[in-house]
């Protein structure tokens, strides 16, 4: 398929990063960030909705952005190799990427909130149709991340509350630490 040159060449950078990362050669640590979900009634399925028919939306952030994009936690299906059980923690999508890779980044958490936005008016409109009460607070909100991540997101940090109680942040060493 045809491509502008200018296309040609982002491409082209995002299989060179993503071949570097498969191959170890990334220049910088990974940086990463979470959004905790808390959309869970019955008959509504969150996370095959976020995931998309076919994974076609994680694909999407994913090949236009060089980033990966996961769902985890209770409630993702998604079995951890150690335990064969899902992670002990909140229902989660987790965004990372090269550590040169910021702009992307903040492209791929981007989308993911719009993902997340679009299923949230999904989540409310089943709840209305099935007179379920729905619980005022947040239905997302941010989760844990690298510091570098949460430098390279501060102008959109405002469009999704911080977890209550808890804005913890991963050093570089993996543990967390309070800002």
């Amino acid at each position: 398929r045809w491509q502008p040159p200018h296309q040609q060449q982002q491409v082209s950078q995002r299989q060179r990063r993503r071949r570097d990362h498969q191959a170890g050669h990334s220049s910088c640590p990974r940086i990463w960030a979470s959004i905790e979900l808390n959309m869970e009634t019955p008959g509504f399925d969150l996370v095959p909705m976020l995931i998309g028919r076919y994974g076609s939306n994680m694909r999407r952030i994913a090949e236009r952005t060089g980033s990966k994009v996961r769902i985890r936690g209770r409630g993702s299906g998604h079995l951890e190799m150690h335990s064969q059980q899902e992670a002990p923690t909140p229902l989660h999508v987790m965004v990372s990427a090269d550590g040169d890779n910021l702009e992307e980044f903040r492209n791929a958490i981007c989308m993911t909130l719009e993902e997340i936005q679009a299923a949230e008016r999904r989540f409310l409109l089943h709840c209305k149709q099935k007179g379920i009460r729905v619980i005022d607070g947040p239905r997302y909100c941010w989760g844990s991340m690298t510091s570098r991540a949460r430098q390279t997101l501060d102008d959109i940090m405002p469009l999704a509350p911080v977890r209550l109680g808890a804005e913890s942040v991963a050093t570089p060493s993996g543990r967390r630490s309070r800002d």
